[in-house]
């Protein structure tokens, strides 16, 4: 079964969600059959991730920025498993939380596999 929202749907996914910030992308949503409720929980998680991203940029305090990067990685899992992808955390996009210093180019270059460069100054990633 080929799952499609309607036009009108969109409005309806982001009634309860405070800030509208994502769009999603119809053919995912189509090819990997989502469910429209799995479609809000999505965009809900998408907009959690988008906090923890500014509380990352708020805070100065080492263990508190950890502790909301490993958040913001449960919340890369879940994200998968709505998608109906395999929870890999090779296919996060670990580089770009803020106040990583990681090489941003060569990371993306290498999603999808095991290899990373790191910065050994980045606050979340280094030494």
């Amino acid at each position: 079964m080929n799952m499609k929202l309607s036009t009108s749907q969109p409005n309806e996914i982001f009634k309860n969600v405070s800030a509208k910030m994502y769009m999603i992308n119809q053919n995912l949503v189509n090819r990997q059959k989502v469910s429209p409720e799995d479609v809000k929980r999505i965009v809900k998680l998408q907009t959690l991730r988008k906090y923890f991203y500014d509380f990352i940029e708020l805070s100065n305090d080492k263990d508190e920025i950890k502790r909301f990067d490993k958040i913001v990685t449960q919340i890369e899992f879940q994200l998968q498993k709505l998608w109906g992808f395999p929870q890999n955390k090779n296919f996060h996009r670990w580089f770009d939380v803020p106040k990583c210093t990681c090489p941003k180019m060569d990371n993306a270059d290498n999603m999808g596999s095991e290899y990373r460069i790191i910065n050994p100054n980045c606050i979340l990633h280094g030494k």
